[in-house]
């Protein structure tokens, strides 16, 4: 076909020899496949379960990746959206490396084994020794810094506000209400997003300058993700492999040991579009653990898993979090309780307390008391007391409430939970209560 040739003054700029030399209409992918070029293609779709790339000119840097066993071709890029993924998909942890087509197609990276190295482009330039953090003492394997780091979005919205943590191997669970910033912090140690302020640190390289070390060995469930309807479990997740490089011998075995382990080897088949959101849940589970990461960042896991689920997910983190660095948000106490060693508890974007389990209980040992009251003086507790629980008997109702001292006469003292000392920490922070003069423990 005829193509007219462009305008002078919009003539592109001549190329080496060493760039693509293939017709402007067309450009050669590293599968092998002609595409349109960039300003010919179509939106991201799924219609249909078929794949379609978005505008490459609005995403730098793509290259193709194809799925195991499917003939689909796909764009990926460097950047987190790139327009081949449904909403939400993109932050799955698909973060392949390409170069840009303008310099050509290249040769696709060897695939990946889970178990074995990951693959480099050479030694990463650290820090300086004086200005590089020291990790925690006895810690070893990877180490995950945020440095002061703050997030405001427009309008002057700050979403997190100059928070510091360091992590090592282990779990740590991050517990607030919604709208206290643990999204936004997650989506920042996942380098999902750029920090406004503060630093992120992965072994003590800048992991915002310099992303692919981490991502190599990241695995990420967003608390928003979608899937493409029309593909089954299994094809979506060989979609995902294949994006982040793992050989299509390699993903077929990670997949099958996956849907086993989230209990979904008998509903692999079935289009996604008929998945209950505890089943898609699941999904999101199985491939944040593709590459077998070494570190692991899930942002409410647990949301809309039954309990039998809740308590095998909780099982698999601890057993993942032996040699792994770990990070768990939640607002429900209990995903936390009988996994976590590490908690911090996190309120309007910023960190109000660090600690073990066992430090936060100590705090309100001696200041959680249990009552009957009558309903009519239930309201009027309730607005003078942090209350965990209220339970309508025969005889009233019965109160469990924080207070320094007892608040009626007939109040027992009960021994706290996980519950009450993160209900006394979120007290605190809002202000002048009977709990605003309370012993505070140590902090960290």
């Amino acid at each position: 076909a005829h193509t007219p040739r462009p305008h002078p003054a919009r003539r592109p700029p001549t190329r080496s020899s060493a760039t693509n030399t293939a017709p402007k209409h067309t450009q050669r992918s590293t599968a092998g496949h002609d595409r349109p070029a960039p300003a010919a293609t179509a939106s991201a779709t799924a219609a249909g379960g078929r794949l379609h790339a978005a505008p490459a000119s609005a995403y730098p840097q793509p290259r193709t990746v194809s799925a195991p066993n499917s003939g689909r071709v796909v764009l990926a890029t460097d950047v987190f959206h790139t327009g081949v993924f449904p909403t939400g998909v993109f932050h799955t942890g698909v973060f392949p490396t390409g170069a840009s087509m303008a310099a050509g197609p290249r040769r696709p990276p060897p695939p990946w084994e889970p178990g074995t190295p990951s693959p480099g482009r050479g030694r990463r330039k650290s820090l300086p020794a004086a200005t590089r953090p020291h990790p925690l003492p006895g810690d070893s394997g990877p180490m995950l810094e945020l440095i002061d780091v703050s997030k405001v979005y427009r309008g002057g919205k700050r979403a997190v506000d100059h928070m510091t943590l360091r992590l090592g191997p282990g779990l740590l669970g991050l517990l607030g209400p919604n709208g206290a910033g643990k999204s936004s912090l997650m989506r920042m140690a996942a380098t999902v997003t750029r920090p406004t302020g503060g630093r992120v640190l992965f072994d003590g390289a800048d992991a915002v300058a310099r992303p692919d070390a981490l991502r190599r060995v990241l695995g990420y469930l967003p608390q928003d993700f979608g899937v493409y309807p029309h593909l089954t479990a299994r094809e979506f997740l060989s979609y995902l492999a294949a994006a982040k490089g793992i050989s299509a011998r390699a993903a077929h075995a990670r997949i099958d040991e996956l849907l086993q382990l989230v209990n979904l080897s008998e509903a692999a088949g079935r289009p996604l579009g008929g998945y209950s959101g505890g089943m898609l849940r699941r999904v999101g589970i199985a491939q944040s653990l593709l590459t077998d990461p070494r570190v692991l960042i899930v942002d409410e896991p647990t949301a809309g898993l039954d309990p039998q689920e809740r308590v095998r997910f909780r099982n698999l983190l601890s057993e993942l979090a032996a040699d792994r660095v770990v990070m768990l948000s939640t607002h429900i106490v209990s995903d936390i309780e009988s996994v976590a060693f590490d908690i911090a508890v996190v309120a309007q974007g910023r960190l109000l307390r660090r600690g073990t389990p066992g430090e936060l209980l100590r705090e309100v040992t001696g200041q959680v008391w249990e009552a009957l009251v009558d309903p009519g003086e239930a309201a009027a507790a309730q607005a003078r007391y942090p209350v965990s629980r209220a339970v309508r008997t025969a005889e009233g109702v019965r109160l469990r409430l924080l207070a320094p001292e007892a608040p009626y006469a007939d109040a027992e003292p009960v021994a706290p939970d996980l519950e009450d000392a993160y209900l006394a920490v979120i007290h605190r922070q809002g202000g002048p209560g009977p709990l605003a003069d309370a012993p505070r423990g140590v902090r960290r």
